[in-house]
């Protein structure tokens, strides 16, 4: 595990209302029951840009991040769902199919 991760998430065809409600569903991983609040900022949607979401999270478990993107409930979505993770040490993106 690495301290600090780069993350890209990307889910084809998704925009709006809908990409602000899954955005929401996809932090949920980082909410801290304990404190009520998020432990980290989690994934961002980058100004206008449709599907995807990027993240700079910290000691973060992927194997518990993709398990939990894989229960999330993403609609009607057609598409492939894939998580691009790259840890601190790694010189090039790992790409996990969620979906």
């Amino acid at each position: 595990m690495s301290y600090f991760t780069d993350a890209i998430l990307y889910a084809s065809c998704v925009g709006g209302e809908e990409q602000q409600q899954l955005t929401d569903r996809i932090n949920r991983f980082f909410w801290d029951e304990e404190f009520e609040e998020y432990s980290q900022i989690g994934f961002v949607v980058p100004g206008e840009i449709r599907g995807l979401w990027i993240g700079s999270l910290r000691n973060i478990d992927v194997e518990a991040l993709v398990e939990h993107l894989r229960n999330i409930d993403w609609g009607e979505l057609k598409f492939p769902v894939q998580l691009m993770v790259k840890g601190e040490d790694d010189d090039r993106f790992k790409i996990i199919d969620v979906l």
